[in-house]
């Protein structure tokens, strides 16, 4: 999971930015909005039965670690970066077995998982659509795959592209209907957006009446897009040949 890393899609260029990658949550705002970000991928996630197991791919510093287990899940979390992993695992209160690997070639056999979470991970892979297929491999028939995206047609979508700032410039952000056609070969694509509120202190007061009238008349240009898919009992298409 990375909001603001250098866009590189390699773990080294995480590695650069993880020991300040949890600053983003300590100003108000921000953390409004990962609530409201956090409550619309709960909507989505269905809950775990007794001993149901998640991959959390691209688990970063561990954030969504915590929104997994409470909805009942026993937690991997997956990476590419060391140094991601490293902030994860000295939390005192991490609970989840933390791998390094590549989201491009998940070290898990098939159907390993009863749901998949990955959240702003996919923005910055070379292959979005190969990791897509090995998360739908890895996931069990009947699991849920869940995706969390930053949304090309947001105000910060559009900023961080318009101003060519480091921290996005090699990212891909998604629209809906684009994020929708990478998971329909897996199964009905459910989606939603959310965090309308643009990233000021003093929009706060108004921020949950500004997010309701956003869903109302402009449901498309949240700054966070969530999708989910079922996985059925078919194999899904493979799409390795796919470039980001």
């Amino acid at each position: 999971m990375d909001r603001h890393g250098d866009g590189l899609p390699g773990g080294a260029g995480f590695d650069r930015i993880a020991a300040r990658y949890d600053r983003w949550y300590e100003k108000p705002v921000n953390r409004f909005i990962d609530k409201l970000e956090e409550r619309n991928l709960k909507r989505l996630l269905p809950p775990g039965k007794e001993g149901s197991l998640l991959l959390d791919a691209g688990v970063g510093t561990g954030h969504s670690v915590a929104l997994a287990k409470a909805a009942g899940y026993r937690v991997v979390g997956l990476d590419k970066s060391g140094g991601m992993l490293e902030i994860a695992a000295a939390k005192p209160d991490m609970d989840a077995l933390l791998v390094m690997g590549d989201a491009h070639v998940l070290p898990f056999p098939d159907a390993s998982f009863d749901a998949v979470l990955s959240v702003t991970a996919l923005e910055f892979l070379k292959k979005p659509g190969l990791a897509v297929d090995e998360m739908a491999r890895c996931l069990k028939p009947g699991g849920t795959m869940v995706i969390g995206v930053l949304n090309a047609l947001s105000y910060l979508g559009l900023e961080r592209k318009l101003l060519r700032k480091a921290t996005f410039r090699d990212a891909h952000f998604y629209r809906v209907g684009e994020l929708r056609r990478m998971l329909s070969p897996i199964g009905e694509v459910r989606t939603d957006t959310c965090a309308f509120m643009l990233p000021w202190e003093w929009l706060l007061p108004a921020g949950e009446s500004l997010e309701k009238v956003g869903k109302a008349i402009a449901p498309g240009f949240g700054q966070f897009i969530v999708a989910a898919v079922t996985k059925p009992a078919a194999e899904v298409k493979d799409r390795s040949g796919e470039s980001g």
